[in-house]
Formats: C-alpha cells, structure tokens, sequence
C-alpha cells in the first residue's frame, strides 16, 4: 500500500507542475500590461491614462523582474509558489495566498454539502431504479437523471432562485449564517453529478443482481434486503466511488458559478471578480488553488478505493 501511495503521489508532482507552467504561460500572453493594470488598479479605477510616467512603468517592471526574459520569470514564479507566495493583489495590495485562505473554508463547505446532495439523490435513486428496472419508478427516475445532466447548473440555480425564494419564498437567496441558506446552492451544485451517479449505480446494479454469486445466494434463502446491502452494494460502490472522487473534483470548480449565481462569498466568486478586474495575481491563485483541489482530491479517492479494492494495484 504504501508503495501504491507513494508511486500516485509522485505522479500527482508532474501534473501540478504543467498546471503551474500552463497558468503562467496563459497569463503572459495576454495582450495586457500588467503594470499599467497594477498602476489603475491601485488607484481605484481612478488613476487617469497618462498620469504614470515611463520611468515609474519601467521601475516598477524592474521591481516585480517582468524585465527578465520569460524562462527565467518562471523560474522565479515557481520558486515562489514552492513557498507558498502566490504574489500580492493589484487591487487591494494583499498577499494572495491570505485572501485564498480566508475564502476557501466558504467554497469547502458548499462543495461537501453539494457532495452530500450528490450521494444521498444519486445512491437512492440510482438503488431504486436498478432495484426494479424497467419499471415505472425506474423510467421516471432515468427521466429525472437525464434532465439532471442536461440542465446548466447557473440555469437550476436561477430556476430555484425563482421557485424557491421568489414564487414561494422558502428558502432565502443571500446569506451564509443559516443551514436553509445552503439548501439551493448545495442542491444545485450537487444536482448534476447526482444525476450521474445514479446513472451509474442503476447500470451496475442491473448487472451485479445478474451474477451467478447473486442468484446462489437468493437460492439459499437470504432475504432480498440482506442480498442487496451485504452482496451486491460493495460490488457496485467500487466503480461509483471513482465516479464520486471525480464529481467531487467538478463540484469545486462548479462552485465558481453557484457561488457567484447565490452571491456566496468563496474562492470562486474571488476568482470571478478578480477577472473581471484584471487582477491576474489571484486569477493565478485561484486556479492554482482549484487544481491543487482537484489533484489531491483524486489522489485520495484512489488510496480509498485501493483500501476498499485491493485488485486496483495489479
């Protein structure tokens, strides 16, 4: 096990590095100066062009080493991320790293709730559909998956802003100090994935209850109930719990929308804000940060499904 572990967590090492070097190259390409972004930005927006001269732009380039030949600024940006500086935003001059800090416990705590929502419609249904395929139930349910998948999260989420807050006012819209203010956002953002997850688990269950193990244990007397929890779920939960590490991966970056939809503080609507005021310092957190989550995330789900399947490691 631990060579498993080992031999994953190197080969996370390689991926967070392309996502480092992808990041800087995306943002260096951009036609905009970043120093004249910096020079507006600092003053509020109301800074007028013109008022910076060319010697204060070329200071403060010389400064930040945006002087230096573009391999050499990134090894200077990678050093700094190995140290946990992310830069300092042009907005309001804070450490980036602290801004990520104080906004990721909002976006950890939608994206397990949405998590929740995922597993608890995505299990259930999935169990009822592939308890009775074929039948009504598991017609309407397919119906409700698909529907699911299909719909744009920010589309679920003003539908429920509308239904839910406006039409019939029930849960509020804005606000993070209340349990029944996470209940759309984390219904929207777990909706889809719950869609495919049930998905899965009908197809898999639909299989499983086919198996010759399956039909010798209904032979000799086991009620169907004990079938199903001690038999055939461990068989089906194998293969869905790859499927939920990956949702769990998505429901972070879907939060960029929900968050910004429910106007939730968090990483993503940081991020959404920051591009639309050119702050690319925490653009370039926050998408370090998202791919951060999504690497160690994954890496954890296959250390659980080698502990729950030791097969995995063959």
């Amino acid at each position: 096990m631990r060579r498993y572990v080992l031999a994953r967590t190197l080969a996370a090492i390689p991926v967070m590095f392309a996502m480092v070097l992808v990041v800087f190259l995306l943002l260096n390409v951009l036609p905009v100066d970043p120093i004249q972004v910096m020079i507006t930005q600092s003053g509020g927006g109301q800074v007028p062009s013109g008022t910076a001269t060319q010697e204060m732009i070329d200071s403060i380039r010389r400064e930040l080493g945006l002087d230096q030949p573009l391999p050499l600024q990134f090894v200077s940006y990678l050093g700094n991320v190995l140290t946990g500086d992310l830069g300092t935003s042009y907005r309001n001059n804070q450490p980036v790293a602290q801004l990520l800090l104080e906004q990721y416990p909002y976006t950890l705590r939608l994206a397990f709730s949405g998590m929740f929502v995922t597993i608890a419609l995505g299990l259930s249904f999935g169990i009822l559909a592939g308890l009775w395929p074929g039948s009504i139930v598991d017609r309407a349910l397919v119906f409700v998956a698909t529907l699911g998948i299909a719909a744009p999260t920010f589309w679920l989420g003003l539908m429920f802003i509308w239904v839910f807050a406006i039409v019939f006012p029930v849960f509020p819209v804005l606000g993070v100090g209340s349990a029944k203010a996470m209940v759309l956002p984390a219904i929207t953002l777990g909706l889809p994935g719950a869609a495919i997850v049930a998905r899965l688990t009908r197809s898999n269950l639909v299989e499983v209850m086919q198996r010759d193990y399956m039909l010798t244990a209904r032979a000799k007397g086991l009620s169907s109930r004990l079938v199903v929890v001690r038999h055939a779920m461990p068989n089906v939960l194998a293969p869905v719990l790859t499927v939920m590490g990956l949702q769990f991966g998505n429901l972070m970056t879907g939060t960029v929308i929900v968050e910004t939809v429910f106007s939730r503080p968090g990483i993503g609507r940081l991020g959404v804000d920051a591009i639309l005021n050119a702050d690319y310092p925490i653009v370039q957190g926050f998408t370090l940060a998202l791919a951060a989550s999504y690497v160690v995330l994954n890496l954890l789900v296959d250390v659980l499904q080698m502990a729950l399947d030791p097969r995995v490691t063959r």
